[in-house]
């Protein structure tokens, strides 16, 4: 699962601390693969998400407006956790031609929304936490950790999956109940020592 971000360099930032301490920073990507191009979104500049064009070209695409633009205090060196809890964290964007997917957390807690690019506007899914609910085969809501042009790929470990779906309650599926059955089937062989399960959800064009 990995993209072609060759062309994209994290450059290590010396700064000191608070307390004097020098230390390296080396900037948390969140990445995805959209019509073709790389888009990319680093810690330094926490609201900017950012496409490489021809020639290799970095350029600003979306700016993500989450209260005061500038330094992130974790690129600064801050570690008060207070003063971290009270920012707006970012951590992983997704896009479709109508929509800008994005996970962030804000006082502990872990948001995932959506933008509507037609309407400009800002939702929330029924379950905050976890994300897009299921309702292809019933499964565990959904949230991509990768995206590939129009597929998005998530993996869980199988004991959090068991665990997870013994607490989900599945939507019933809009298209058939053979998907339904298909997940229903597999979920029941699944053991909690086995390998990380791979989700694949392929986005209509």
């Amino acid at each position: 699962m990995k993209q072609d971000m060759a062309s994209v360099h994290s450059i290590p930032v010396e700064q000191k601390t608070d307390g004097g301490v020098i230390m390296t920073v080396n900037p948390a990507i969140s990445s995805y693969l959209y019509e073709g191009k790389p888009h990319v979104r680093e810690a330094a500049l926490n609201d900017t998400v950012y496409v490489v064009v021809d020639n290799n070209n970095i350029t600003p695409k979306y700016i993500l407006n989450t209260g005061k633009y500038g330094i992130t205090p974790e690129e600064k060196g801050i570690f008060d956790l207070e003063l971290l809890h009270k920012s707006v964290n970012v951590v992983s964007i997704a896009e479709t031609k109508s929509y800008i997917l994005f996970q962030y957390k804000y006082k502990k807690e872990l948001y995932c929304a959506y933008y509507i690019k037609e309407t400009d506007r800002i939702e929330y899914f029924d379950t905050k936490e976890e994300g897009i609910p299921n309702n292809y085969d019933g499964g565990l809501d959904f949230w991509p950790m990768k995206q590939i042009n129009n597929e998005w790929y998530c993996f869980y470990n199988a004991y959090d999956f068991i665990e997870k779906s013994s607490r989900h309650k599945a939507i019933s599926p809009i298209i058939s109940t053979t998907s339904f059955q298909k997940h229903k089937s597999l979920s029941k062989k699944l053991d909690s020592e086995d390998n990380p399960i791979l989700v694949i959800a392929k986005m209509k064009k």
